[in-house]
């Protein structure tokens, strides 16, 4: 469970503030994002798909698109395992893989039961998920992003955060921190660790939209150079173009960002998940 100390209730106060001072800069943010593609966590899968944080099935057909058809243990939850290891050295003992099914239903009905702040029990939604270890593989990417959906119910600022993102800078840190947490059984530490880091991505957020600052990175200028101006392309072909085979990696770091800054349209805007939906360059946007 969570510990409610002093420091989380600075922090969550802390994130509260920031969403309500920023509403106006986020306000911005949020409406060029519905106008061109969604940031949010949801993001990490298929264009099609717009899962719903409180459904198992949901849950089951993202991790189905996060590992890919050819793996066979996506969107399954795990038959065997019945121990938490780090470096080969037992953590945490886990449920069965037949309870599996009962306990994320339990899970599920806990988070919309509790009364806590959101921020509060989306991190120990995602925790809780960790010590049960549903999937053989890829139970923490899929619980950060099922956080962040949880998140982005709560508030739409949220779709705005990469989780990944957040973690990369102190990722060491952050994995010797949840194995702790996990050998201990409190989440303190990890709700520590994500408030802070939530409140910086913010302030970033907000310097962001106050300075209308426009972030070019190699990644965004690789995909531009490799489009052409009137031609339309499927997220496969772009990604074709700059020779990766990982979508997370192409949507977080090629197509979202040069959406977000306006260089990269949809052709079907008023229908993003439409099977018929292709990219362009905007014809708005000089190269950089």
């Amino acid at each position: 469970m969570y510990t409610v100390d002093d420091k989380t209730v600075v922090l969550t106060a802390e994130v509260v503030t920031l969403l309500a001072e920023n509403r106006q800069h986020f306000g911005r943010l949020l409406a060029q994002r519905e106008n061109n593609a969604s940031a949010s966590a949801s993001a990490y899968l298929d264009d099609s798909f717009r899962p719903d944080p409180v459904k198992t099935e949901d849950l089951l057909r993202m991790h189905f698109l996060l590992l890919g058809k050819d793996d066979e243990e996506a969107g399954k939850y795990r038959s065997k395992g019945n121990m938490i290891y780090d470096n080969g050295r037992p953590v945490k003992a886990i449920p069965r893989g037949d309870r599996i099914p009962a306990f994320m239903e339990q899970l599920i009905r806990n988070y919309e039961l509790d009364e806590a702040h959101p921020l509060l029990k989306s991190i120990d939604f995602y925790f809780q998920m960790e010590l049960i270890q549903p999937f053989a593989k890829a139970t923490g990417r899929c619980g950060r992003i099922w956080m962040m959906l949880l998140l982005e119910r709560w508030n739409s600022v949220f779709g705005l955060l990469s989780i990944e993102d957040m973690i990369a800078p102190r990722r060491e840190e952050f994995d010797k921190m949840l194995v702790q947490c996990i050998r201990t059984g409190d989440c303190c530490a990890l709700t520590h660790f994500v408030l802070e880091q939530t409140a910086e991505e913010l302030k970033k957020l907000a310097d962001q939209a106050s300075e209308n600052k426009k972030v070019v990175t190699s990644e965004m200028k690789r995909l531009k150079a490799a489009m052409q101006f009137g031609s339309e392309y499927t997220t496969h072909e772009m990604m074709e173009l700059v020779h990766l085979r990982h979508r997370p990696t192409f949507r977080d770091n090629y197509l979202l960002p040069c959406m977000r800054e306006g260089y990269i349209e949809m052709t079907i805007p008023d229908k993003p998940n439409s099977r018929n939906q292709r990219y362009r360059l905007a014809e708005s946007k000089e190269a950089t």
